[in-house]
């Protein structure tokens, strides 16, 4: 028997500025936690680029004096400003995203949170079961950092990601084959609405094909962002989820306009509007 309706809201945002734009506080993320703390969001979503290049220490004392759990580390940043990714020809460079994944790994451990996977894998121009080298390097580096991740309890949440960033994985279907083939049970699918509202036949649809598999949600709008500044039906996807009795994390991934603190505010505002709570 499910348990009701529940959701813990969360803001993305990363300790440095890189080439993912869809994070808020990037490069001041403590301004940020405190900020985030004041609006009445109850984590984070921490995007990381090398976990062993920042104060971990700092930033879990951060969260504690706020009052912030966190609720996932965010890995694609290895890929999008450094490069390193499961599909890439080069072993070294596959060899470092590995240990790159081991390390948000620790600390995602440390933080007592899981892991946001869909970036890592690159950006690969092919679907996913049409070319057998590609899906091979991936499944092969996928696979032992899955089995690092178990054997550290921590869970695995797998993002399809829209077609303009990859071919390979770009629905909650093919999201759930992928998973399949993996076959590790620490691995869940991620939605993301604004990935969705470009590859799904019906966002409300596939969350209820799904949810089994959905512990972790992001909300994005139509045009990456906060919910409200689009054209996504969100009263519709919180109905859904109440209906099909979703319990478990809705993080913010967004675009900073017009602002850092407007697009945090806005989310939360609009979000615990549709929730009917305070």
């Amino acid at each position: 028997m499910k348990e009701d309706f529940s959701v813990k809201i969360a803001m993305s945002m990363s300790p440095e500025k890189g080439s993912f734009s869809p994070l808020l506080f990037a490069g001041d993320i403590y301004k940020g936690i405190d900020i985030i703390s004041n609006l009445g969001y109850d984590g984070v979503e921490i995007s990381i680029r090398d976990s062993e290049s920042i104060d971990q220490q700092k930033i879990i004392k951060s969260l504690s004096r706020a009052g912030l759990k966190a609720y996932s580390i965010a890995t694609g940043q290895s890929y999008f400003t450094d490069g390193y990714s499961f599909s890439s020809e080069d072993k070294l460079k596959r060899d470092i995203a590995l240990g790159r994944m081991r390390a948000h790994v620790d600390f995602a451990q440390a933080l007592g949170c899981g892991l946001v996977v869909g970036g890592i894998l690159g950006n690969v121009r092919v679907k996913l079961g049409t070319d057998t080298d590609i899906e091979k390097r991936i499944i092969d580096c996928f696979s032992q950092f899955a089995q690092y991740a178990k054997e550290k309890n921590v869970e695995i949440y797998f993002e399809p990601i829209n077609f303009y960033l990859t071919y390979f994985i770009c629905t909650l279907d093919e999201g759930k084959e992928f998973i399949n083939k993996i076959d590790y049970d620490n691995v869940t699918i991620l939605p993301d609405t604004h990935h969705m509202h470009m590859e799904e036949k019906s966002i409300t649809g596939s969350f209820r094909k799904h949810i089994d598999l959905i512990h972790y949600i992001h909300f994005s709008d139509s045009n990456r962002q906060a919910p409200g500044f689009g054209n996504i039906d969100y009263q519709s996807v919180v109905n859904t989820l109440r209906q099909q009795k979703f319990n478990g994390v809705v993080s913010f991934e967004i675009l900073p306009l017009p602002d850092d603190y407007t697009a945090a505010k806005q989310a939360i505002k609009y979000l615990k509007s549709l929730l009917n709570v305070n």
